[in-house]
């Protein structure tokens, strides 16, 4: 849903509320070939020349902040009962998933911000849910 949600406001090029509501100065990229890099099997890639391994991840969204850096965002979703963290030891993988999506960005030729984002929402059995950045 969350795709759906900031494709309409990449069609628009306007920012996301959720983004507003956090102060992200950024909007939805705008790319020929985001649709690529979405695919699980395709994704973006790059050749890692020294050891001949071809590397390729699929995005969720890439957004473009005011200096032009593309910013790598992650979405994710689960149902708990208490706040939610990525601060789990097993959940380091989603960082590091994250740094290999901005390392092949960086290796097509982009200009990638260090900063990524998780956009984490969490249903609840009742009838509100929140989402953290």
């Amino acid at each position: 849903m969350f795709k759906k949600e900031f494709d309409r406001h990449r069609a628009a090029g306007t920012p996301h509320p959720i983004m507003a509501d956090n102060q992200i100065k950024a909007v939805p990229f705008q790319h020929a070939d985001l649709s690529t890099w979405r695919m699980n099997f395709t994704g973006v890639t790059a050749l890692h020349a020294p050891t001949n391994l071809h590397v390729f991840g699929a995005v969720d969204d890439v957004w473009v902040n005011d200096d032009g850096e593309l910013i790598v965002v992650d979405y994710k979703a689960t149902s708990k009962n208490k706040e939610i963290d990525i601060d789990a030891p097993w959940q380091i993988s989603y960082k590091r998933q994250l740094e290999v999506y901005q390392w092949l960005l960086r290796q097509n030729g982009f200009t990638v911000s260090d900063t990524g984002y998780f956009v984490y929402t969490n249903a609840r059995m009742t009838s509100t849910a929140s989402t953290t950045i």
